[in-house]
């Protein structure tokens, strides 16, 4: 807009049109500060894009999925980890409950790969039957009765001998 076009309308006064061209100006300022601002950021938004120019893409993708495909595999070998070891624990736990006189040998006899490991009730399911099975096969693994000797049954039928007691029937 200029001032020649205004003093062209009839009936504007000069005082009218002075006012008009300080708004315009106004206006005009208030859109160069807006350009301005805009193509400053318009430069730094370019040299922050030429940062990144030499970036292989294809590596980075590559890169994020080697990452996601290693966590996955280390909370597969962790789960596996800990239901072993729950599963081991369970295992001891129902062999030494089984009152075997060799844990070991009752263990070998045990068909692991036909047991697992029940979340719900913290036991091995499967394993009562095998216990039975061995229990008829090898009897001789679960001999409930104490040997005697110098280490069983010191106190005659009395199993439940304190350490006290021992030692007074020792030295009679």
């Amino acid at each position: 807009m200029k001032r020649e076009d205004l003093q062209k309308i009839e009936g504007l006064t000069d005082e009218q049109i002075n006012s008009i061209m300080d708004l315009h100006k106004n206006d005009t300022n208030s859109w160069a500060k807006k350009f301005e601002n805009q193509n400053a950021q318009i430069k730094t938004l370019t040299s922050d894009l030429e940062k990144f120019k030499d970036v292989d893409v294809e590596g980075l993708q590559n890169a994020k999925e080697n990452y996601e495909s290693e966590r996955q595999k280390l909370i597969d070998d962790y789960t596996k980890e800990i239901n072993d070891m729950k599963f081991n624990g369970a295992l001891e736990l129902a062999v030494i409950g089984a009152k075997s006189v060799d844990p070991i040998a009752l263990k070998a006899h045990l068909d692991t790969s036909k047991l697992k490991y029940n979340e719900e009730t913290k036991e091995i399911d499967g394993l009562n039957e095998q216990i039975t099975t061995i229990k008829e096969t090898h009897g001789y693994l679960f001999t409930s009765k104490p040997t005697g000797g110098i280490h069983g049954n010191i106190g005659g039928e009395n199993s439940n001998v304190t350490l006290n007691g021992a030692l007074t029937e020792h030295y009679k």
